[in-house]
């Protein structure tokens, strides 16, 4: 890969590391994207490689995660998700790498000899993670927006994932879901693929999680916690005074995605103005509550 010629590491995680690590057919595994974590940080050196492959930027950015697209000579597109951290919310990258979810790596053998992946334990997290995020605040897909967590292909995922755990696979994932503050969503994801499925889960497993209360902020921020409390857990979870600057530019300045959701009766007003409307329009709310 041109990642390890680069000396970057790069970290193949979600659906296109489960396509190559745990079903029998890679191409039976539908997914509309390829999500790469580089844990350096090394934005520069990241996109130089992307744009040398091809690849070009899309979309907004967001503090964490970036679009990259590549069209290839038959015309069919190629998304890669970067993020420099495991989440595009610095609040919950923190959560989950308290865990320890990003520090270590394996080999991916099935895409490529210089391939790596997160262990299976931290890609079930991630599913779990996904779905939850989907259900409470919805994903994109062809232009519509939908509200849905019991998708087939995530209990697939996790089915084929917690075939393969020995008993060391299920203390990670418990260790890692106790240490992130994730139990409760963990356990809603491992018995949905149960429902669906009839996924064998261990009862000692479903106990543990079961008396595991989760972090309540971690929970909070999930569903419904408002969006000026995530920004400021955000805020806090960032180290750097660049990476503060990002989240607040976010803040003020969402993506368009959003914007056009938040003003679907201003369909014909450029997306900079729509910003501009919706900053004005919190500062009047603002200003009015103090009074």
């Amino acid at each position: 890969m041109a990642f390890a010629a680069a000396d970057i590491t790069a970290l193949i995680t979600k659906g296109t590391a489960l396509a190559y690590s745990h079903y029998p057919n890679a191409a039976a595994r539908q997914r509309g994207d390829t999500d790469i974590l580089f844990p350096t940080g090394n934005r520069k050196a990241v996109r130089k490689v992307l744009a040398s492959c091809g690849f070009r930027q899309v979309g907004d950015r967001r503090p964490y995660q970036e679009d990259w697209l590549l069209e290839d000579a038959m015309g069919l597109p190629h998304m890669i998700d970067v993020h420099w951290r495991i989440n595009a919310s610095g609040f919950l990258s923190q959560a989950l790498e308290r865990g320890g979810l990003g520090s270590e790596c394996e080999p991916l053998p099935g895409l490529c000899e210089q391939a790596n992946t997160v262990g299976p334990a931290e890609n079930l997290i991630l599913t779990c993670l996904n779905r939850s995020l989907h259900q409470e605040h919805g994903y994109w897909s062809d232009s519509e927006k939908h509200f849905e967590g019991d998708r087939l292909i995530w209990a697939v995922d996790i089915a084929l994932i917690t075939r393969a755990f020995g008993s060391d696979g299920w203390e990670r994932l418990l260790t890692i879901a106790r240490s992130s503050g994730t139990a409760p969503i963990v356990l809603s994801g491992l018995m949905f693929a149960h429902r669906t499925l009839e996924t064998a889960i261990p009862e000692d497993v479903i106990r543990r999680l079961e008396t595991d209360a989760g972090d309540k902020r971690v929970l909070d921020y999930m569903s419904g916690m408002s969006s000026k409390s995530r920004t400021l857990l955000d805020l806090s979870s960032s180290a750097k005074w660049v990476d503060k600057g990002r989240v607040l530019a976010s803040a003020l300045f969402p993506t368009s995605d959003f914007i056009r959701e938040r003003y679907p009766n201003k369909t014909g007003w450029p997306i900079n103005a729509l910003r501009l409307h919706r900053l004005f329009d919190r500062t009047i709310k603002s200003v009015r509550g103090q009074s």
